[in-house]
């Protein structure tokens, strides 16, 4: 497996490292494969579960309904089943699709921050 790193100058380099998140391409077998890692693993899974540049859009959209008033939560389930829970001020990450509100999230970020390395994510794809 290779890993080669990306960065661009572009990026919100400090909410990055605040995160310790970084961007990849794996060679496994014979496919490229981006990811993202983080300071959590969840985290980095969610991100990652969005490889698809138009799928990650539709990700970072929600967020900014959310940033804008449009709606007051948005509930994000990704495709290996973890959950995000989207609010003004927060972003909590759940590895359950049937979480519980009351329940402590598994990691949880300031909305904006989330929306911020969501955008480095879709610049990297």
């Amino acid at each position: 497996m290779e890993h080669s790193l990306f960065n661009n100058r572009n990026m919100d380099t400090a909410t990055l490292n605040k995160y310790k998140v970084s961007f990849l391409t794996k060679r496994l077998n014979s496919r490229l494969v981006k990811d993202m890692s983080s300071l959590n693993d969840l985290f980095g899974q969610f991100v990652t579960d969005f490889r698809d540049k138009i799928e990650a859009i539709t990700l970072r959209n929600g967020v900014l309904k959310v940033m804008g008033g449009v709606v007051e939560k948005e509930i994000v389930i990704s495709p290996t089943l973890l959950t995000a829970e989207i609010t003004l001020e927060f972003t909590k990450f759940y590895e359950d699709p049937e979480y519980d509100s009351s329940t402590m999230p598994s990691f949880s970020i300031p909305t904006n921050d989330f929306k911020s390395i969501l955008e480095s994510w879709i610049e990297y794809l």
